[in-house]
Order: structure tokens, then sequence, then C-alpha cells
């Protein structure tokens, strides 16, 4: 080999200091992505028809809102979101845990909102 190929070989093996890890390995590994995250969430909540705009939007901010809390796999995701679920009881007679799920987190997300607009009024 000439000398370009093997000086190019070391800086890269210099440069990257983390073991090469397959994301499929562990439980749960695969990052968050939206579109995935989206497939997991609607065989979580089991969904089976085609979503619709409405509830393609909810999964959507719960996406968010474990990317927001810090939830790094799919699978801190599921246990986030069932955690909050499970400290909101189990849902009334035709009502949807996502749909549930989602006014709630939705709730708790303005309420941080005005609680930090609040204090811009307060005194010191």
């Amino acid at each position: 080999m000439s000398e370009e190929v093997l000086d190019k070989k070391e800086s890269v093996a210099e440069e990257s200091t983390e073991p090469a890890v397959d994301a499929g390995d562990s439980f749960g590994g695969d990052t968050l992505d939206d579109a995935m995250s989206v497939a997991k969430l609607k065989d979580y909540f089991n969904i089976e028809s085609n979503l619709d705009a409405v509830k393609q939007n909810r999964l959507k901010f719960l996406v968010g809102w474990a990317h927001k809390n810090g939830c790094k796999t799919n699978a801190d995701m599921l246990a986030a979101l069932r955690s909050v679920e499970f400290k909101l009881g189990d849902p009334s007679w035709g009502e949807e845990r996502e749909a549930r799920l989602f006014r709630y987190l939705r709730l708790q997300a303005q309420q941080q909102d005005i609680l930090k607009e609040m204090m811009v009024y307060e005194r010191k």
C-alpha cells in the first residue's frame, strides 16, 4: 500500500476513539428517530389502522416530549411515557390512551410556560 493510504487509515483510527456499536445489539438501542419512534408508539398504543393527521400529530408531540426530557432511545421514551401513563391511571371508557397522555403532557408544557411568564412579573 502507498503511504497516503496508510496515513489516511491512521488518521481515521485516531479520530474514532469509541468502538462502533450496532444499534440493534441491545434492547431499544436505536436512537430516537421520528419515523421509527412514531412506529414504536403506534405499536405501544395498539393503533392498527392508518394514522389520521390528528393521531400523527399526537404521536409526534409525544416523541418531541421524549426528546426534551432527555430520552436517548426508544426504550427510554417508552419507559418515560409508561411512567406518566401509570401516574394518570386508566383512561375513561372510550378514551384513547395516546389522546389522554397527549392532553396531559400538553397541559404540563403550557403550565411550565405560564409559570415562566409569571416569574417575569414577580418581584424579587
